[in-house]
């Protein structure tokens, strides 16, 4: 299908159009909010898409970076690129987004929770945390859940607040 600015408000009218009839009230209107953003953001997609078909489309640059790169709601993604671009496939839109470092570090502490009392190389603790050689040095120097045994041994301190 090809994306013009055409079929783009082609689309906008419809929908709306859609919308007004299916609420005919401002009230009703304003109870399907969600509703609405929904339709307004599937817009928003057609125009960024529209944009991606006149500048890049020819180069054979995708749509969903492009899509990703104008903050379009995963939802809409999904059903932007079903609905309007089904040969490029919708499988991998909503990716994962990777676990924030705040919370590798909380995830980090509890599992020393869990390994009290034991001894463990800083390379060890590299594996376990995730984190760079430096980082992870950093990090248990400065923790009070650890305590150096000998260079490069630490132990996993047993305090009674923790158990």
């Amino acid at each position: 299908m090809k994306i013009d600015l055409e079929l783009v408000h082609a689309e906008h009218h419809r929908l709306w159009g859609e919308f007004y009839a299916k609420y005919p009230t401002d009230k009703e209107r304003l109870a399907h909010r969600d509703e609405m953003a929904f339709m307004q953001e599937t817009i928003r997609a057609l125009y960024v898409l529209e944009k991606w078909a006149r500048e890049e489309g020819a180069a054979g640059a995708k749509a969903l970076p492009t899509l990703r790169y104008y903050a379009v709601v995963p939802s809409v993604i999904t059903h932007v690129m079903s609905t309007y671009l089904p040969d490029m496939g919708v499988e991998n839109i909503v990716a994962e987004r990777p676990e924030k470092r705040k919370n590798r570090w909380a995830t980090f502490d509890k599992w020393t929770k869990e390994h009290q009392g034991e001894q463990f190389t800083t390379d060890q603790l590299c594996e376990i945390s995730g984190f760079s050689y430096p980082s992870t040095l950093n990090y248990v120097k400065s923790s009070p859940l650890f305590t150096r045994v000998k260079k490069g041994i630490w132990e996993v301190l047993t305090t009674p607040e923790r158990e």
